[in-house]
């Protein structure tokens, strides 16, 4: 779900070098916002990829819920660096689970740093700082960089360059020896045809713990294909399709009296439908499906969220 949270299709500096190259923009947007309130079903609260059968029960939960999601970008323009900015962008996400408070989330994000732009390239080198509360508790924060340049290819065409590097911290007592370092690359396409688009993200994650007193499961390989397309079908109502694929190797057995290390193929399809009702104001409608197969047992779940939600945007 936080994956999800955290990669749009377009990041506000995507979006930012798109509206230059249509020309609908002569100037760097200053500020945008947008709040959604969302509410859905989710059929599997207690099960994610990185089930250990440290928590939550065997039988899985379901609940509806709502959820707010506010985020805002700014932008100031150096004029006299020539090319240079200023940028941030904030995050905050709040999950209520009617039956299972337990499985309630609080997520805030907030990154600031330095732009540069040129006609057809864009570097962003921010400082990024996350908190999340899960599980009733503040469970960890993360910290770290995470540089990114956007370039176009052509005139609807845009290569997307990132990398990251975190250092997570688990903040329970509870949590001991799960505080781990993140190192991530990735490569992406966006194509461009009018208003709609389609694009293709690869992604590799590398986790490695920070403690001697490993937690099972900590050290692992992610590696993630992200693929979808956006199409407005008339005006004002546009229809995306997302899929995401991870391939995850772990460094730990799946079992202690055997030698096979644990192996996970994680699918997540999307489909999603936006209605502008009104200048600023969108109807959302989401439904999700997860599978992730794992030679661990415990790490094997499906599950589906369905949201129906309204959104504004300035």
């Amino acid at each position: 779900l936080l994956r999800s949270v955290e990669n749009n299709r377009l990041t506000p500096q995507q979006r930012q070098i798109v509206s230059s190259l249509l020309l609908e923009e002569e100037n760097m947007i200053s500020t945008r916002l947008s709040a959604a309130l969302n509410f859905g079903y989710d059929s599997n609260l207690n099960y994610n990829i990185y089930t250990d059968g440290t928590y939550g029960s065997v039988d899985s939960e379901s609940s509806a819920f709502h959820a707010l999601d506010l985020k805002a970008n700014f932008v100031h323009d150096l004029d006299i660096k020539g090319g240079f900015s200023l940028q941030s962008n904030v995050q905050f996400y709040w999950q209520d689970n009617y039956s299972a408070h337990y499985y309630d989330i609080l997520y805030g994000a907030v990154d600031a740093g330095i732009g540069y732009d040129t006609s057809s390239l864009f570097l962003y080198i921010p400082l990024v700082y996350k908190r999340t509360h899960y599980l009733d508790r503040d469970l960890y924060q993360q910290y770290g960089v995470a540089p990114r340049l956007t370039t176009a290819l052509a005139s609807e065409l845009l290569l997307t360059f990132g990398m990251k590097y975190f250092m997570r911290e688990y903040l329970h007592s509870a949590d001991e020896g799960m505080d781990d370092t993140r190192i991530n690359a990735s490569v992406g396409f966006n194509k461009f045809f009018g208003n709609d688009f389609i694009y293709l993200q690869l992604d590799y994650d590398n986790y490695r713990a920070d403690s001697s007193n490993v937690v099972r499961f900590t050290n692992r390989d992610l590696v993630h294909l992200f693929t979808g397309a956006s199409y407005e079908i008339r005006d004002y109502v546009i229809i995306g399709v997302d899929y995401q694929y991870t391939y995850g190797t772990y460094n730990d057995t799946i079992a202690l009296n055997e030698n096979t290390e644990r192996q996970d193929d994680f699918n997540q399809f999307q489909i999603s439908l936006r209605k502008e009702l009104m200048p600023q104001w969108e109807i959302l409608a989401d439904y999700t499906y997860v599978h992730n197969s794992s030679n661990y047992d415990l790490a094997a779940y499906h599950k589906q969220i369905m949201t129906l939600g309204l959104q504004f945007n300035y």
